[in-house]
């Protein structure tokens, strides 16, 4: 049964729920008192230190009746941290009916603490049972990984070279803008004589500085273009263009010496150079103007 032993002297007796325990385990006592009836007074302290044993937990007293007797019941908990044949001593109880009360005395409990068998087998024994481990195979999410990279960056580089293949090549290779490089042209060309060799030299290279100022303007090459063709597209992209006269004046002064064998004055051919540098200032400011 759940009580193992039962120790009873006269009308107090106390039972416990097992004679061995291990070290710091619980062993639960029940203290019974049976009084014959109602009336009876009942007295108990629990000493306050226990040899050998610690307290760990004391109830009230509750009553239980059997026919006309009334049964007193207290259940005590304890534990043991010495090892060894330990007792648990013996307690009083005093019962007092009207003036006159005796005293009883509970029977000492033998208890043995002990420690947990040792084990005879050797074997190493886990706080915890082993745990299985589930191992998780990424090799295709890398290859999953390496493929989507792969296609990243081949998009990328697809639409660079694109974009680079379609993008246009300028006309002529220059780290100077073509505005700076065209005004520099323009103050390096000098008159150096009425000779035809010297005048057609000198228009020649005043038509090829405006050119190639337009040319790289329009990143078209446009040295090819008749003073025709020059002045229709600059007529179409700016109609109220003012020094479209002044341009169409020099161009044709150099058209006039390179069919015509035109000599002008050495006044006219400074003119026309004036002339050329206006144009190209006037469409540099109103590129600036459109571009702002």
């Amino acid at each position: 049964m759940f009580f193992a032993q039962f120790v009873f002297a006269q009308a107090v007796g106390i039972r416990t729920d097992r004679d061995q325990i291990l070290i710091g385990e619980k062993i639960n006592l029940q203290l019974l008192v049976e009084l014959p009836g109602p009336g009876n007074a009942v007295k108990f302290n629990l000493p306050d230190t226990l040899p050998h044993f610690e307290l760990i937990e004391e109830k009230k007293f509750d009553t239980l009746r059997s026919g006309e007797k009334f049964i007193l019941r207290k259940e005590i908990t304890l534990t043991s941290f010495d090892s060894g044949s330990q007792l648990i001593p013996s307690f009083p109880v005093e019962i007092g009916r009207g003036s006159g009360s005796k005293i009883f005395n509970t029977k000492a409990v033998p208890v043995e603490v002990g420690y947990m068998p040792a084990d005879s087998t050797g074997q190493l024994r886990d706080i915890k049972p082993v745990m299985g481990v589930e191992v998780e195979d990424y090799f295709w999410l890398y290859v999953a990984a390496v493929v989507v990279g792969v296609l990243i960056l081949s998009f990328f580089l697809y639409r660079y070279l694109k974009n680079r293949a379609s993008k246009p090549k300028p006309v002529f290779q220059s780290h100077v803008p073509a505005f700076e490089e065209a005004l520099k042209s323009l103050d390096a060309l000098q008159w150096k004589g009425s000779e035809r060799q010297e005048v057609q030299a000198y228009y020649d290279q005043l038509s090829l500085i405006f050119k190639r100022y337009f040319s790289r303007e329009k990143n078209t090459d446009l040295l090819s273009k008749t003073t025709g063709d020059i002045l229709l597209m600059i007529k179409k992209e700016t109609p109220d263009f003012k020094p479209a006269s002044s341009l169409a004046d020099a161009l044709r002064g150099a058209d006039a010496v390179k069919f015509a064998k035109f000599i002008p004055e050495q006044s006219l051919a400074l003119d026309h150079k004036i002339k050329i540098r206006e144009v190209i200032q006037a469409l540099y400011q109103l590129k600036q103007k459109s571009s702002s």
